[in-house]
């Protein structure tokens, strides 16, 4: 950051930190290294001393000293009015009524009977600063320029800079102001972006292999899987101020898994600050969004609005070749699909801090998503005699709209004589999910391939509610002057989910007759509670050792029960422990040798016992008998952070018992059938690195990747056909900031994934962003083009006992993105004090350079 300080009127001195920068001189100084410069502000100081003990022995008979001066912003140049001007001595024991700064910036203070110590000075949206001084008998007059402070969220003028991925601690950090294109982003979008990211086949985020807890604001999303890629989708980035990856998270969130991501929502300056964004994209890509925050001296709200609008198009082929007893035939298919989806997020949060032992946060959040899917596919189906003896067309429509509103509310307390603090957190969901798919089979005569003799139409629609209450309490109390303190926690999570399930058939060739399917229709009431107990320790040992230890009890009631019919119902409970050692060696290496057990219940997805028929020739469907799956997971890091620099390094091994996986098996009628269920066990070896680098200061690069090998049982193997296997991940980013207005980044990422029955790969996806800033940096233009050179074509490769398939699909996500987004701010001016106890003048007298 740059500060520049004028204590004479005729000449400027510079202060630089971090970066050089130039100050017009009205006389002469041109600075050319950090010596030099620290020379000449010893100088400064030491003359002014001299100054302030001359006017010591002459100021028994002078008229007190005064001090006055004039605050501006550095960039603009514009005079600062409403700034907070206070003195203090070196040792803030003794200090001055403050005093506010005139329309011009202009102030004049009374320093009473100090003569030395510092000058504060703070006003909204601008960095504090702490000025030396001493003062004379003709008193002091400076000239002061603020910089403004680095938020870009809140609408204040961006001045500094900061890399886009930095680690601090065990978190590494992705500023998304940093990033170009950023404010146009999804939260989805983002977290792709995320250090030591990868998305599965399914699409869904892992961190280290493993699916992360979601944090908003150090608060846990309590959503549906579903639920929670439609909100994430729908959050805009503009209200994002930086994305953290807590990779060795404790207290209530150890048991969930091996990482935690935390969204850092933008907080409000003092008065309104705004921020309005759009974007367009060439693949039918619409987006835009407005951002509203109010801060008071104890109230600080945000309010959010966005709209999105996503088109995904593409195309694919398969071959499946199913063995039988006696014969062996083969299936082809090559289709084209286009989706297209409109998530909405509304959502409204305030905090509210009346003192400094209490605070309460209130969260109102609404997400609606609508989407549709066209898919015109053609199925041939060759016998061993490489004869076409089956031939049909298959077109497939379906549509679906969910939305959901959650209600939240947190309020933590601390003590003020013991320093314990105690958090509760209640969350409250509501929802609805609707899904309707249409599908009509045309089986054509193989030898003239124009004639249709035989037609099959089905639909289907889903209704399905949501309800959810969570509640969570978290109390901590040190002890023994904080190098040992005491967790406590407890959950409640209460959650219900009622689907209604119809289906209809029709075998008219013109579908006109349509008939309920009984078999295939169903109504559900699927109900889960859970309940949570924990208590933990952490000490600080000698020669920067920690220890943590943590035990976790957990119990759940499981109930699933159709209309007509017999329910399935379960109910288990778990012991998981958590163990951490760390050790630290300065601020620049440390390590983490860790044990946990953890738990991943089965979704509502894998334990639905519906069929859904959108593919007749691949059914799925979920398995209420599910149980959860449970890991221990053994983890040793080692960590290096220097300056701009870091490496992060993590091997880990896991145990993993009672696998969920779908399983593909080959019926009789030809017909695969996919569910869930929970496999003996697996062993996994991985080796996870994140990798950081500044060249200089415009000039940055980071890296991510991951190894992971995985084995199974012999029995496993030989009864489905299981393969141990490996998965890759890698991610390279390169960032470049030549000056305050001008970001440029590039980024490229590989996937790889083996599963039990095969192994799913993409090719290279590519990311390059640009960014432009203009009118005092109030304006952000941006342009961001994903995969130019080739489209993200995906292979999928599934061996079962009876059959053999591949799956080869490209999706066409070469877009064009250009995005424009507006920030404003409107500062709330403070007004002086009542009665102030010396003499203030607001009018602005012209201002005389130091007499020496």
């Amino acid at each position: 950051m740059l500060r520049r300080i004028s204590v004479l009127s005729t000449s400027y001195v510079t202060i630089t930190k971090g970066h050089f920068a130039w100050v017009r001189q009205d006389v002469v100084t041109s600075i050319h290294s950090l010596h030099n410069r620290l020379k000449i502000q010893r100088c400064i100081y030491l003359f002014l001393v001299l100054l302030a003990c001359f006017s010591g022995v002459q100021g028994n008979a002078q008229k007190p000293s005064i001090i006055k001066g004039q605050v501006k912003d550095s960039v603009s140049g514009m005079p600062l009015a409403g700034a907070t001007v206070s003195v203090r001595s070196a040792d803030s024991t003794r200090k001055v009524i403050p005093v506010i700064a005139n329309d011009s910036g202009v102030f004049q203070i009374d320093p009473g009977t100090l003569k030395d110590g510092f000058i504060d000075l703070s006003y909204a949206g601008f960095v504090t600063e702490s000025i030396p001084w001493s003062l004379t008998h003709d008193g002091l007059d400076f000239r002061i320029s603020l910089l403004p402070v680095f938020d870009e969220g809140t609408g204040a003028v961006v001045i500094g800079r900061r890399p886009a991925m930095e680690l601090k601690g065990d978190t590494l950090t992705l500023n998304v102001a940093s990033m170009p294109g950023g404010d146009n982003s999804s939260a989805a979008e983002l977290l792709d972006q995320v250090p030591m990211a990868a998305k599965d086949p399914n699409g869904n985020l892992q961190i280290k292999g493993q699916q992360p807890r979601i944090l908003i604001d150090d608060k846990p999303v309590e959503l549906r899987a579903d639920q929670l890629k439609d909100f994430l989708e729908s959050l805009p980035g503009s209200m994002i101020e930086r994305i953290e990856v807590l990779q060795n998270p404790g207290g209530e969130f150890a048991a969930e898994g091996s990482a935690v991501i935390n969204i850092i929502t933008n907080k409000s300056k003092t008065g309104i600050t705004g921020r309005v964004n759009a974007s367009v994209g060439s693949i039918g890509e619409q987006a835009a969004g407005v951002n509203l925050g109010y801060k008071t001296a104890k109230w600080n709200s945000l309010f959010s609005a966005s709209y999105r609008q996503r088109q995904t198009q593409g195309y694919g082929n398969s071959t499946r070749d199913n063995f039988f007893a006696d014969s062996t035939n083969q299936y082809l298919s090559s289709d084209s699909f286009s989706n297209t989806s409109t998530p909405i997020n509304i959502r409204w949060q305030a905090d509210f801090v009346p003192d400094k032992y209490n605070d309460w946060n209130f969260v109102l959040n609404y997400t609606n998503n609508s989407s549709n899917t066209n898919n015109d596919t053609r199925f041939e189906q060759w016998n061993r005699f490489d004869e076409l003896w089956q031939l049909s067309t298959r077109r497939t429509e379906s549509g679906s709209g969910s939305w959901v509103f959650s209600p939240q509310l947190n309020y933590g307390h601390k003590w003020r004589k013991n320093g314990a603090s105690l958090k509760i957190n209640l969350q409250y969901s509501i929802g609805e999910n609707d899904n309707l798919q249409y599908f009509r089979q045309q089986f054509l005569d193989p030898k003239n391939q124009n004639i249709q003799y035989k037609s099959n139409a089905q639909r289907q629609s889903i209704d399905g509610r949501t309800t959810n209450f969570v509640g969570r309490a978290n109390y901590n109390l040190p002890l023994i002057k904080k190098l040992w303190s005491l967790q406590a926690g407890a959950t409640l999570n209460l959650s219900a989910n009622p689907q209604a399930v119809e289906t209809e058939v029709s075998n008219d060739i013109n579908g006109n007759v349509w008939e309920v399917a009984p078999l295939l229709s169903a109504s559900l009431r699927f109900k889960q509670d859970v309940v949570t107990a924990r208590l933990g320790q952490n000490l600080t040992l000698k020669k920067q050792w920690r220890f943590y230890a943590q035990l976790q009890f957990e119990q759940t009631w499981f109930s699933a029960v159709p209309e007509n019919g017999a329910g399935r119902s379960n109910t288990y409970s778990n012991w998981l422990p958590y163990l951490r050692l760390r050790k630290e060696w300065g601020k620049t290496w440390n390590s983490n040798l860790m044990y946990r057990q953890s738990i991943r219940r089965p979704t509502y997805n894998q334990l639905s016992p519906v069929v859904y028929i959108n593919d007749p020739f691949n059914l799925r469907t979920g398995n209420p008998l599910l149980v959860p799956t449970t890991t221990d997971e053994l983890e040793w890091n080692l960590q290096f952070n220097k300056g701009k620099s870091f490496v992060n390094n993590a091997f880990t091994y896991r145990s993993v018992a009672d696998i969920i996986q779908p399983i593909r098996t080959l019926t009789d009628t030809g017909v695969t059938v996919t569910t869930y269920q929970n496999l003996a066990s697996s062993r996994q070896y991985s080796y996870d690195f994140g990798w950081g680098i500044s060249f200089s200061k415009q000039w940055r690069m980071n890296a991510s990747g991951a190894y992971r090998y995985t084995t199974y049982p012999e029995e496993q193997r030989e009864k489905f056909r299981f393969q141990n296997g490996y998965s890759v991940n890698a991610s390279l980013q390169i960032n470049w900031q030549p000056n305050l207005v001008w970001a440029a980044s590039a980024g490229m990422s590989f996937n790889r994934y083996a599963s039990p029955q095969g192994v799913a790969r993409s090719n290279i996806g590519n990311r390059f962003a640009l960014q432009y800033k203009f009118a005092n940096r109030r304006w952000v233009a941006s342009a961001v083009v994903n995969d130019p050179f080739t489209p993200q074509n995906q292979l999928f490769i599934t061996t079962g006992t009876r059959f053999y398939a591949e799956r080869f699909r490209t999706i066409r996500t070469r877009n064009y993105q250009l995005g424009i987004a507006w920030q404003f701010q409107k500062v709330s001016e403070k007004k002086p004090a009542a009665k102030p106890a010396h003499k203030l003048l607001q009018t602005g007298a012209k201002n005389q350079p130091l007499k020496q």
